[in-house]
């Protein structure tokens, strides 16, 4: 049987002259990177780690994907 490949999905984002380059890659173990920290160094508050993760959890992707930004 053959493995699939993780797929590598590579975006930017930008605001005025803010940029955000942002990774996800499929097959992943729910990882999640912002600026080299872990999510919850990052966002230190639940709420805030709950807008950041809004839309992996109503696809059911927080388990099986690794975001890096």
């Amino acid at each position: 049987m053959e493995k699939k490949k993780s797929l590598h999905i590579h975006t930017r984002g930008s605001r005025k002259t803010s940029v955000a380059l942002v990774r996800l890659e499929t097959k992943g173990k729910g990882e999640f990177t912002v600026n080299n920290k872990k999510l919850s160094e990052y966002f230190p508050t639940q709420s805030l780690q709950q807008v950041f993760m809004g839309a992996l959890e109503k696809a059911g992707h927080t388990k099986d994907v690794d975001v890096f930004i």
